[in-house]
């Protein structure tokens, strides 16, 4: 293995694709026995690759990731594993991440001891820390995984909130906001397009590592995020489990409204569980005969409630909708449409199940809008 110094930057600007090649350098061990850093930088793949003897060190193992955790599977009642990314974990501003992986040592971690503990047939609870998705495929799918608690960073008080969790004394009814993927292939690669003005490199030069193009926010082009995606996702906008089951019927809407007033739309919900908590109501949309066809979103989120229900209450909840949370951005009128026509209406627990729970039809009355090719939004 060897070391290499100045590797990353942390600053915004452009040029940044290559900073490792053209700024990094390699640690080696003087004749004094010190370290110092290599005069000149790495320069490309080929020096990187090519590296002579006095910048290689021997990897000697002091102790195996989880060992000790491991061999407390005899005496502890459970396992509760923290993994996770800081969140300036090889990102930042300017600078986006080449992975959705944590640390290998973290899954290496997860694997060992929960499978230590389940041997003793104990449980192991992981807790994930991060303000940012990881790839937790390889967790999810652990089956010595008895549970996963994700606690983005909340400051000085989140300890306590998650010591609340885990001993039961509060349940949890947090939700994703964001769109976990299986995989980095979920993103499109990087283009000539996209490298930024001032970069030196070109793609035959560019590390593999960061050849996934994290810049372009066009969710329609880079078909991203739950409106537009078709990528394997291990947990989908609006996801949470919480100490409680609920079903959902009854789902009324208007049979047409026009497309400049809110309107209201309700549903029963009963706490079919034994624990007294809240559920979080999410009300989707979507337009499958749209003119705008796959510029129009999937399904849409445009309503949300949370409601505090006790073991086998059921309650009706009301959903405000404000139709121009349908609109989209008309190129030829330069304007925000409201597309008439028939929309459908999905209540889930998340973006993901929206399909298989109640729905409806309800026509809104917006504006027509031609039905020939349209340039791209």
């Amino acid at each position: 293995m060897s070391i290499v110094t100045n590797g990353y930057r942390t600053g915004f600007s452009g040029d940044f694709t290559n900073w490792y090649y053209a700024n990094g350098r390699f640690i080696k061990v003087d004749d004094a026995g010190k370290l110092v850093t290599t005069s000149s930088p790495l320069g490309s793949k080929d020096n990187a690759a090519n590296r002579p003897d006095g910048v290689k060190f021997e990897k000697a193992v002091v102790k195996n990731v989880g060992e000790e955790a491991v061999a407390r599977a005899t005496e502890d009642d459970y396992a509760i594993v923290f993994v996770g990314a800081i969140p300036r974990h090889s990102a930042g501003e300017g600078n986006d991440r080449s992975t959705l992986d944590m640390g290998e040592a973290d899954y290496e971690l997860v694997d060992k001891v929960s499978a230590a503990f389940a041997t003793q047939g104990k449980k192991t609870v992981v807790v994930v820390k991060s303000s940012f998705p990881v790839n937790m495929e390889r967790i999810q799918n652990n089956p010595n995984v008895s549970a996963i608690v994700y606690q983005p960073y909340g400051g000085q008080y989140d300890s306590y909130a998650l010591a609340q969790v885990l001993y039961g004394d509060y349940a949890p009814t947090g939700r994703l906001t964001s769109t976990w993927y299986a995989g980095i292939d979920a993103f499109p690669s990087i283009s000539p397009y996209v490298i930024p003005e001032g970069n030196i490199t070109g793609l035959d030069d560019i590390d593999p590592r960061f050849m996934v193009d994290m810049t372009n926010a066009d969710p329609i082009e880079s078909e991203l995020t739950y409106m537009y995606t078709d990528a394997t996702v291990t947990y989908p906008f609006g996801y949470g489990l919480s100490y409680a089951d609920f079903t959902y019927d009854s789902l009324t809407v208007p049979s047409s409204v026009t497309g400049d007033e809110p309107f209201t739309v309700s549903v029963r919900v009963t706490n079919t569980g034994d624990v007294a908590t809240s559920e979080v109501v999410q009300l989707y949309a979507r337009n499958s005969n749209s003119a705008y066809g796959e510029h129009a979103p999937k399904k849409k989120l445009v309503s949300f409630e949370k409601i505090h229900l006790t073991p086998g209450e059921t309650k009706e909840v009301l959903l405000q909708v404000d139709p121009q949370t349908l609109a989209l951005w008309d190129v030829n009128q330069s304007e925000w449409i409201v597309e008439q026509g028939s929309y459908e209406f999905m209540i889930g627990t998340s973006a993901g199940d929206a399909d298989v729970q109640v729905s409806k039809a309800l026509s809104i009355g917006g504006k027509s809008v031609s039905t020939l090719p349209l340039p791209s939004l």
